[in-house]
């Protein structure tokens, strides 16, 4: 069963949001963004958060050390490198860290598993390609570039939205669908696409 996760939460409105609808994870974005937390914002939106829903922290190109603070200060179950983080840093982290480790990969040319595997990640997640920018461009990449058979280590980003969240289940069975703007109104979370997107993943599985 494909599982959701609903990224870029900000706002105790946005809790809110997600507790009604329960997707499988909440997404916390750390790095410089529009959607940007701190620790503390995100800890007191974490202890609000339904215990269902797994949270996971957004990170780009951080030192470790900062990392793992502001994952044990908030209170992530998971963290996500969103940059250029390679094989030898995700095991340096992994020494520190013992809950799951996802890696986006910004899918450019075509995706295998020989290329992806082989970076000791948990799970890997397919985001557009955009020069200097690491996620958050609401765009989606060339599906046809996936080349993968066994799709349970990987979640399909990127320009996700009500109108083909389905359509990526279908295709690729994916171990999760992320939405970010695509659940978004001028920039706020917006409930009711959260409800549709959640709805229209979990319709195409009954």
């Amino acid at each position: 069963m494909t599982k959701v996760k609903i990224c870029g939460l900000s706002r105790m409105a946005d809790i809110e949001a997600v507790n009604r609808h329960i997707p499988d994870f909440a997404g916390f974005v750390f790095a410089k963004s529009r959607r940007q937390v701190d620790a503390d914002t995100a800890s007191k939106l974490i202890s609000a958060l339904n215990h269902n829903i797994r949270s996971v922290g957004v990170f780009v190109n951080s030192p470790v050390e900062d990392i793992l603070k502001t994952a044990r200060l908030a209170g992530l179950d998971i963290i996500q490198l969103h940059g250029d983080e390679d094989a030898g840093y995700i095991s340096n982290l992994r020494k520190h860290w013992d809950k799951e480790i996802w890696k986006a990969i910004r899918v450019s040319d075509s995706i295998s598993e020989k290329t992806l595997f082989k970076l000791p990640a948990d799970r890997f997640l397919l985001d557009a390609f955009s020069p200097g920018v690491y996620g958050g461009t609401g765009q989606t990449f060339d599906w046809n570039a996936i080349n993968i058979s066994y799709t349970d280590r990987v979640i399909i980003a990127g320009g996700i939205n009500h109108s083909n969240a389905a359509n990526a289940v279908k295709r690729f069975s994916p171990y999760c669908i992320d939405i970010s703007s695509g659940a978004e109104t001028d920039g706020f979370k917006d409930e009711e696409k959260i409800k549709q997107c959640i709805n229209n993943i979990r319709e195409v599985q009954s």
